[in-house]
């Protein structure tokens, strides 16, 4: 997976001007100080770790669902909820996954 990171330019052109394509040097960038770099998905995941499962605006809009969540915070928030759950009913899970351990050998028999 490629990857970059850049810093954010404070010195920036009014977004709102209409610039030619003669004004195209002179226009000062948005971004500056890139960095380049491949790694396997795993490896760029455990530095952002929130993204493995982080939905952009438009994944949901093409499954027709609502994002539970519109940015980072709120998305915190969100897969915290999912903990507390999960955690919530620590028992009643060990026990499900007893009985599909159960099923899954008596299958294999």
């Amino acid at each position: 997976m490629l990857r970059v990171i850049y810093s954010k330019c404070d010195d920036v052109a009014d977004e709102r001007k209409h610039f030619s394509l003669e004004d195209l040097p002179k226009i000062p960038s948005v971004v500056k100080q890139f960095r380049f770099f491949a790694q396997p998905k795993y490896r760029i995941a455990a530095f952002a770790p929130w993204q493995l499962f982080y939905l952009t605006k438009d994944m949901p809009q093409a499954l027709s669902l609502t994002r539970p969540y519109t940015n980072l915070k709120t998305y915190t928030e969100y897969k915290n909820r999912g903990v507390d759950t999960l955690g919530a009913h620590q028992k009643e899970i060990a026990r499900l996954a007893e009985d599909e351990a159960g099923t899954a050998e008596e299958e294999s028999e």
